[in-house]
């Protein structure tokens, strides 16, 4: 029995290719697992504790200037007012102005978001939003916020 010898005939050109093509996928997995992995857990804990000492802070700092304040968001060139009315020791009320056919439709969520928020803060509840809707919020609640910095 004769063995038969084999010969492969590699072109340096196409393994140079192979290596890059590999290195580039092996660097994409890595990308990918660390843009959709899970999150670690001190990044969480970091915001649980800045939520609580924002709401501890809110609650020991709750000594308003009576009166009515406004503060403006701009959406898409439009801006939108909210007027936030105060007595010394909580909010009235909270009012958005009307929105135009444009600003409703390009942004559905906005009004029942606002009522939503609006509607446990007058109440003197802790606000919490639902998870379609956290961006809006956020953009909402700085509003509320600037507002409510000038009646402190």
């Amino acid at each position: 029995m004769a063995s038969k010898t084999k010969i492969m005939v590699f072109h340096l050109k196409e393994l140079i290719y192979t290596g890059i093509f590999l290195v580039l996928g092996i660097c994409f997995i890595i990308l990918l697992l660390i843009m959709f992995g899970p999150k670690s857990k001190e990044t969480a804990d970091n915001h649980s504790k800045k939520d609580t000492e924002s709401a501890q802070t809110a609650k020991s700092e709750t000594l308003y200037t009576p009166g009515v304040y406004k503060s403006t968001i701009s959406l898409d060139g439009h801006t939108v007012e909210l007027t936030i009315t105060t007595e010394t020791d909580r909010i009235v009320s909270i009012t958005m102005e009307p929105l135009d056919d444009h600003l409703a439709t390009m942004y559905p969520l906005l009004q029942q978001t606002f009522d939503s928020i609006a509607t446990q803060i007058c109440e003197g509840k802790e606000v919490t939003a639902s998870s379609d809707s956290r961006y809006t919020s956020s953009l909402l609640l700085s509003a509320i916020e600037s507002a409510l910095e000038h009646a402190k």
